[in-house]
């Protein structure tokens, strides 16, 4: 490892903790990363900040660079599946990433609900709602995962089942009738 890239790193988390700005921190952490990407935590949080500003591009090198360095690290796998299925339409690349993710995960729910959007992405309902079914039955209830299972039984005229899911998370989550995919999918939904 550069040691002058583990200063940089350790300096970014360092101003994390001592809350300091987004900004100043992932200046720091990009800095240190460009000297050695192999720095996967670091990446990790320059990844999940790039989505988080929907800058999925930077997102999907961040992600991209944890794997190359750390092959099985779920939160890379997942998280660029999710990306690269729901944001930039590949589905069909994303779909071994999300697969791999979900057999090194022991079929943990938030995995199980990624590979089940890639799955539907992809118009395999039939496995979709196996994996969203799965993974809407976690516990606490997550309302992305609610909405991705609605959609899909939505999808195969399965409104009854949508409307619960809907509901549930609305019961979860009440801003989450303000969703805009949450108002589509209820002016569509005729029980």
């Amino acid at each position: 490892m550069n040691p002058e890239a583990l200063t940089l790193s350790l300096r970014g988390w360092s101003l994390l903790s001592q809350g300091k700005p987004d900004a100043e921190v992932d200046e720091v952490l990009a800095r240190a990363t460009a000297l050695e990407p192999r720095l996967v935590t670091s990446q990790l949080r320059l990844a999940t900040g790039a989505e988080k500003r929907n800058d999925y591009d930077k997102a999907i090198e961040r992600y991209r660079a944890v794997l190359a360095a750390e092959p099985g690290n779920l939160v890379a796998l997942n998280n660029l599946a999710y990306i690269l299925a729901d944001k930039k339409n590949q589905a069909a690349e994303a779909l071994p990433l999300a697969e791999r993710a979900y057999r090194l995960s022991g079929q943990e729910t938030t995995i199980a609900d990624t590979l089940g959007w890639v799955q539907f992405k992809l118009g395999d309902t039939a496995k979709a709602l196996l994996l969203l079914d799965q993974a809407a039955k976690g516990v606490p209830p997550n309302v992305d995962i609610l909405v991705h299972a609605a959609i899909a039984h939505a999808s195969v005229g399965n409104s009854v089942q949508a409307r619960r899911y809907v509901d549930a998370a609305i019961k979860a989550d009440p801003k989450a009738a303000d969703r805009s995919d949450v108002k589509t999918l209820l002016g569509k939904l005729v029980i």
